[in-house]
């Protein structure tokens, strides 16, 4: 799964800090998964999303930009249709100024943290006002159009 996300070496162990250290995390490891697993990111174009600063996976470090119109309103519809409890937004991965784009748009961060080699993180709980919009039918359904 690295290749459908450029920023994997910065997430890939975020998922053990609920087995190894007793947190409560909100993350999965698609690391090493088989390609039926990763087939639905595959076919929505989740890959045309990142928008990293190299084009070799291991070499990323951050956004290019911040999200475009149509680019946020997949994003808010993937998070608003599928079953996510919030966004953990890895600020030190976003273009400048980007951060700001998804508080006005999901509310401001309930929680903070620095995760050593990754960077700034926080959480922003899924607003109330999306809840009732749940229909994961739908959220298998949605395919970004990559131009």
């Amino acid at each position: 799964g690295a290749e459908n996300c450029m920023f994997w070496q910065y997430t890939t162990g975020l998922h053990t800090l609920q087995q190894f250290h007793d947190k409560k995390t909100t993350t999965f490891f698609i690391g090493r998964v088989h390609p039926k697993q990763i087939k639905s990111f595959d076919e929505a174009n989740w890959k045309c999303l990142f928008l990293a600063d190299d084009p070799k996976f291991d070499k990323a470090t951050r956004q290019t930009r911040c999200f475009t119109d149509a680019e946020m309103q997949f994003f808010e519809d993937f998070f608003k249709y599928n079953d996510f409890c919030g966004i953990s937004l890895y600020t030190d991965l976003l273009a400048k100024d980007c951060e700001q784009n998804f508080y006005k748009r999901f509310g401001n961060p309930t929680a903070e943290t620095y995760i050593k080699g990754t960077g700034r993180a926080v959480f922003i709980p899924k607003p109330d006002a999306l809840r009732k919009y749940l229909n994961p039918e739908i959220g298998k359904k949605l395919k970004f159009s990559c131009k």
